[in-house]
């Protein structure tokens, strides 16, 4: 991805962050999902700094063929994602399931430690 792209892309997370757009929030989450190594790390980085808000999009996706987003929920951490995680960890398809609850477990252990 060039850095046009790039720069896009964080525009794209600038506007979502300031409107909700939802338009906006799900190019954010294809392109975190992209082979693109820029334009996903700045996708990400921009979902994650959405927190509660990213979560319903993050699930979804996760739900929808891209388990791997279970770990951008596990950034955000907050109680809204975790519950996320939860109802991955339950999902039918193994995929997501084994995705969340790994996700899960990590966010319960950085939670039991002290600090």
């Amino acid at each position: 991805m060039g850095t046009l792209a790039t720069a896009a892309t964080l525009g794209t997370g600038l506007v979502w962050l300031a409107t909700g757009s939802d338009r906006a929030g799900r190019r954010l989450v294809d392109v975190a999902t992209s082979e693109e190594e820029d334009g996903s790390l700045v996708a990400v980085m921009m979902l994650t700094r959405g927190g509660d808000r990213a979560v319903p999009l993050l699930e979804r996706a996760a739900r929808g063929g891209e388990p791997d987003l279970a770990t951008v929920l596990l950034g955000i951490g907050s109680d809204q994602a975790g519950e996320a995680l939860g109802s991955l960890a339950r999902s039918d398809d193994p995929a997501v399931a084994r995705a969340g609850a790994a996700a899960l477990h990590q966010l319960e252990r950085a939670r039991d430690r002290p600090g």
